[in-house]
């Protein structure tokens, strides 16, 4: 109870204060009156302690209507180049200049005290992220005195410096040393037949992406915000209820498309991952001495992506795709690369599509009549050889899906290419 009392006439005693400082004055008169007369006449009416220094002396002539108590405060500090620093029950006025010696003397009384100080030594260890990366932040909250070494093995920072510095990077640390997300990339690498690309539900035009009925996308060459070509590559985004698993089945059991690769790599947010799918081609060549020197070439499909989760929980992706081809020649092996790069927003478990490439592959197929071009001698009349030119389209599926916090282990760096399902 006697708490209670006390805090009501502490409140009270609040709101007299404030409305004495809100008094107004209807005609405010001051003739040669001394700075020490005035500050009294505003610590009386304002109810309210204030402390002037010694060194501050001077008169004061001047003729206020209708103002308030803060306004007069105000006037005459700002006329006579005083500051009101107000203390924890009190206001302490003085002029401003001794004011700013002061705190220059008291910045260089903690730094000679900071000199003398004697160092501590702290080892922290970083749950998290990597001790360099924290080590870097750490250090620019250091005294001029302070350092930070670290200690890979362990995954921890050395810190040793004054000891005030610690609390501020106790801070950091506990700021900067938390659970990254994680992203599963999950890539699929396919040859479709490019007369039955369509059936992916993609089509590689010059339209802007729209919704065809039955679910299928139609897909632009143009540069918009969602498909573009760009350099040898032409991208954009699936999303939406459209089936894309089924329709890859579908393609692959009517034999008109294979997938070449499928990938899956976890990593963490803003950390490259990279994918590929190739092989290494051995080119020998020759020295200065005349020896010879194989070396190998990586050809293929290559793609880095760097994904990062945005505030709404959408997935901005870095993509940097590559491929990489060889053709024998008469004096060797002609190397031929292709590769972009680009931005990419999408939602979670969104799929980009990345196509664009087209190769052609020749077959040679036997055709004649049933039973009678198998006949010894004769049967070469009733048959022939054809020969027919297929394109097939190179398309690269990724699909982004954030991870709960919770599961799957967690990486220190870039991507960590696991099994294909």
């Amino acid at each position: 109870m006697r708490k209670r009392l006390t805090f009501v006439l502490l409140f009270f005693a609040l709101l007299h204060i404030v409305a004495q400082t809100n008094k107004r004055f209807p005609v405010l008169d001051l003739q040669n009156a001394s700075l020490q007369a005035v500050f009294q006449f505003l610590a009386e009416t304002g109810n309210i302690n204030i402390i002037l220094d010694p060194a501050v002396k001077g008169n004061v002539t001047m003729r206020l209507r209708d103002i308030s108590w803060q306004d007069v405060m105000d006037v005459v500090l700002d006329t006579y180049g005083l500051i009101a620093i107000k203390e924890k029950n009190y206001i302490r006025v003085m002029y401003k200049t001794d004011y700013f010696k002061n705190e220059v003397a008291q910045k260089q009384y903690e730094e000679q005290r900071r000199e003398l100080e004697e160092l501590e030594t702290k080892v922290i260890r970083i749950n998290y992220a990597t001790a360099n990366e924290i080590a870097s932040s750490v250090q620019g909250v250091l005294s001029s005195r302070g350092s930070v070494t670290v200690d890979q093995r362990t995954n921890s920072i050395i810190v040793r410096d004054i000891h005030a510095s610690f609390a501020k990077v106790d801070a950091l640390i506990a700021e900067l040393d938390k659970p990254t997300k994680q992203i599963r990339i999950s890539a699929k690498i396919m040859l479709i037949d490019s007369n039955y690309l369509n059936e992916l539900g993609i089509r590689w035009s010059a339209e802007k992406m729209t919704e065809q009925p039955g679910g299928r996308l139609t897909v632009s060459s143009e540069a918009n915000l969602v498909a573009t070509k760009l350099a040898s590559f032409t991208w954009g985004i699936i999303s939406g209820e459209y089936n894309l698993n089924a329709s890859i089945a579908a393609i692959i059991s009517n034999n008109k498309g294979t997938i070449v690769d499928h990938p899956e790599i976890i990593t963490l947010d803003n950390k490259t991952a990279t994918i590929y799918s190739g092989e290494r081609i051995p080119i020998n060549t020759l020295d200065e001495a005349g020896n010879v020197v194989t070396t190998f070439f990586e050809t293929g499909t290559k793609l880095e992506v760097t994904p990062h989760i945005t505030a709404e929980n959408r997935i901005l992706m870095h993509l940097k795709p590559e491929r990489s081809a060889y053709n024998p020649t008469a004096g060797g092996f002609t190397i031929i690369t292709r590769n972009a790069e680009t931005n990419l927003l999408v939602g979670d478990k969104e799929t980009v599509v990345i196509g664009g490439l087209t190769s052609q592959e020749t077959q040679h197929a036997e055709k004649g009549v049933p039973i009678l071009k198998d006949i010894p001698l004769i049967g070469r009349l009733f048959r022939y050889n054809s020969k027919s030119v297929i394109s097939k389209d190179l398309v690269i599926l990724i699909t982004p899906e954030i991870l709960p916090e919770a599961g799957g282990a967690t990486p220190t760096g870039g991507g960590t290419l696991q099994p294909p399902r």
